[in-house]
């Protein structure tokens, strides 16, 4: 478990200086990546992120809404 501070000063925790935010990682691939890659990682993000989370929305609408 890692807990974070949220604060102006980067540098005040420096504990694990090799760590790297999950999130800020995925950005950093997303934009070093060419156009291909660029495809796969969007692709992706919509199987695993999007995807799921419109299906709830879908299988929670009311019975008698139409279209």
């Amino acid at each position: 478990m890692l807990v974070t501070l949220n604060c102006d000063d980067e540098n005040a925790v420096n504990d694990f200086k090799d760590f790297e935010i999950p999130a800020k990682r995925r950005f950093k691939k997303y934009e070093d990546g060419d156009i291909a890659e660029k495809i796969k990682l969007n692709k992706e993000y919509a199987i695993n992120e999007v995807l799921p989370v419109l299906a709830a929305y879908q299988l929670s609408v009311d019975e008698n809404s139409k279209g």
